[in-house]
């Protein structure tokens, strides 16, 4: 896609963007993340040039403004010269002497030394005879005023061209602001995407262990993993003396005693009694029993009446990979 129609008044950057996202096929967060950081770039050299141009405009319209008041000046001297009854030549040198003098004076009376004030009094009636000589008899009246008008026509032009480069800058300006905001976003994207594949991948490894074999400690460890992989906070409990809680879990402010009880035959309702009595020593707000076999009938009606979460066998892979929930 041509970045330079980002620059057509009939478009905008959002535009732009939602023409490039919902081409077929649809580009990937990588693909996006490239193009952005290319047009970043390319935003930041398009507006390095426009200042540039506008720079050197606004110089131009400066000294076009300082031509005009300088040409506008010369013809108000001499139109007030005019109006005298002195002629122009006498306006030129009979000042001049007169400043020098004034100029000799001062300078000598201030101490400089009396050749640095004839050499500035000198410098002042050259200065004079030559600024009233351009004033006075550089280009013709008519040659003044037939450069105005189009010294004006100019200094418009200039201006409006300034205008115009300011509008470009602040429109580019505003679409790499743009532009920026969309690339951190997407790059939150891509970190949050590789964030999730990897926490995928370690969800899929774990679901993979042989944990229907796993008896005791070691299954203990298994979910203290799958728990911590989950985003929970894992507390661990004496080997001896935990009051029937081998994990305590907690995440968003709510914990949960959980015994664990990695068997071979089914579990009883000795499991659901000493988790409820736990989830009460360890101020817990909800308690669960998980194995990796069956619970007995007995169980899962004694854990209806207490609240008790159960998770057996059949649902350790759906614990893993967020389809059941606690």
């Amino acid at each position: 896609m041509n970045f330079q129609d980002l620059l057509d008044p009939s478009n905008g950057i959002d535009d732009w963007l939602a023409a490039y996202r919902n081409r077929q096929p649809s580009p990937t967060l990588k693909e996006t993340e490239d193009l952005l950081s290319s047009m970043v770039d390319w935003l930041g050299q398009k507006y390095s040039e426009e200042s540039k141009k506008a720079n050197a405009t606004t110089k131009q319209a400066t000294w076009t403004a300082i031509a005009v008041q300088c040409k506008h000046a010369q013809s108000i001297v001499r139109q007030f010269i005019d109006k005298t009854a002195f002629p122009r030549m006498t306006a030129v040198l009979l000042p001049a002497p007169i400043l020098a003098a004034l100029v000799f004076i001062i300078t000598d009376l201030v101490g400089v030394g009396r050749q640095l004030a004839v050499y500035a009094a000198m410098a002042c009636f050259l200065g004079w005879i030559t600024l009233t000589v351009a004033l006075l008899y550089f280009h013709s009246d008519e040659q003044i005023h037939e450069s105005l008008t189009p010294l004006r026509h100019r200094r418009l032009q200039l201006e409006d061209d300034t205008r115009d480069s300011a509008v470009l800058l602040w429109k580019i300006q505003g679409m790499i602001n743009f532009a920026n905001e969309e690339l951190l976003d997407t790059r939150i994207k891509i970190q949050r995407s590789l964030q999730q594949e990897r926490r995928n991948a370690n969800r899929h490894a774990l679901a993979q262990r042989d944990w229907r074999s796993m008896r005791g400690v070691e299954f203990e460890h298994f979910l203290e993993e799958v728990f911590r992989e989950k985003g929970y906070h894992v507390e661990t409990t004496p080997s001896s003396g935990d009051q029937g809680v081998d994990l305590i879990i907690a995440k968003v402010g709510r914990r949960i005693a959980v015994q664990v009880k990695g068997y071979a035959g089914s579990v009883g309702n000795s499991a659901v009694q000493e988790a409820f009595a736990g989830m009460a020593h360890y101020k817990c707000d909800a308690c669960c029993v998980i194995t990796n076999s069956e619970f007995t009938e007995s169980a899962k009606n004694l854990a209806m009446s207490t609240g008790c979460i159960l998770i057996h066998g059949g649902q350790i892979v759906g614990l893993i990979t967020n389809d059941v929930s606690l």
